[in-house]
C-alpha cells in the first residue's frame, strides 16, 4: 500500500505524515472480499506492506508486550487514524504487517491477532548512535497460518530473539494527540 509522503493538512496543523486513504482502504477491502469468496469464503493468510507506520503501531509500544527496539522518539505515525487497521481486523486475511520510516525503530507486537512490525534500517541515517543496518527475514509456510520474522544483520548476524518490551503507558505531549483523541 502506498502511505503517501506528507500531510496533505499540514497548513492545517493536522499532522506532519500522510495516511492510507479511503480509497486505498476500499480497494483493500473488495481484493479481500473476491479472494475469500474465490477461497469457499475462508480468508487467505495476507501480509501488508507500507511505508509510514499507523497510529497503532504507537499504541502496541505503549500498551502490550513488544519485541525489539525502539530507539527513535515516537512512531511517526500520522495524526489521522483511517480504519486501515479496523478494516484488517474485520477483513480476518491479514497476519502482519510490515513498515519501515523510523529508522531506529525494529520492534514488532501483536494488536488483535496481527502482528504489527517494523523492519529494519538498510542504512544507519538519522540517528545520532549506533545502530547496525540490516533487514527483517519472513518466512511463510504452506497450508499455515502464522510466519516466521527475525533480522539478518549486515554483519552477517542473525537475531531471533529480541528483547522484550513491557508497556509503559503514554504520557500526553504539547502538539502531539493524546491516547483518547
Amino acid at each position: 500500500m502506498d502511505s503517501g509522503s506528507y500531510s496533505p493538512l499540514e497548513h492545517l496543523r493536522v499532522g506532519f505524515y500522510d495516511w492510507i486513504r479511503r480509497s486505498q482502504i476500499e480497494w483493500y477491502t473488495q481484493q479481500s472480499y473476491r479472494l475469500t469468496a474465490g477461497n469457499g469464503g475462508v480468508p487467505l493468510p495476507s501480509l501488508a506492506f507500507f511505508h509510514i507506520p499507523l497510529p497503532e503501531y504507537n499504541d502496541i509500544w505503549d500498551f502490550s508486550v513488544c519485541y525489539g527496539n525502539k530507539l527513535d522518539r515516537h512512531c511517526c505515525a500520522p495524526w489521522i487514524n483511517t480504519g486501515f487497521f479496523a478494516s484488517m481486523v474485520e477483513m480476518g486475511d491479514i497476519l502482519g504487517t510490515f513498515v519501515g520510516h523510523d529508522h531506529g525503530n525494529d520492534f514488532w507486537g501483536t494488536l488483535h491477532g496481527i502482528r504489527l512490525c517494523y523492519g529494519r534500517t538498510t542504512r544507519n541515517a538519522y540517528l545520532d548512535q549506533p545502530f547496525m543496518p540490516g533487514a527483517r527475514v519472513i518466512r511463510l509456510t504452506q497450508g499455515q497460518r502464522s510466519f516466521d520474522t527475525w533480522l539478518h544483520l549486515q554483519d552477517g548476524s542473525v537475531i531471533r530473539d529480541q528483547p522484550v518490551h513491557a508497556p509503559t503507558g503514554r504520557p500526553v505531549q504539547a502538539g502531539m494527540p493524546a491516547a483518547a483523541e
